[in-house]
């Protein structure tokens, strides 16, 4: 469950996890992962983490988010 300040502080999940993604911060991937925020979300673009992670070919991102709940159908604009 999330707390308070961490819902305070990423108000937009999605971008903040899809942001990770792109920038291959895994640390704060697993972070925002660990402390409730779902590999489905999207940012403004629908797009998920895992297009992300697939589209730049980072195995290990890909797998990480496999592995906690991605679903592999999800559609981006």
């Amino acid at each position: 469950m999330k707390s308070f300040l961490f819902h305070i502080l990423w108000q937009d999940e999605g971008t903040e996890l899809c942001k990770a993604v792109a920038t291959r911060d895994t640390p704060y991937m697993e972070r925002l992962i660990r402390h409730g925020v779902g590999p489905n979300v999207s940012d403004y673009g629908d797009r998920t983490p895992l297009h992300i992670a697939a589209r730049e070919g980072d195995l290990q991102m890909t797998t990480f988010l496999l592995n906690n709940g991605a679903n592999v159908f999800a559609k981006d604009r």
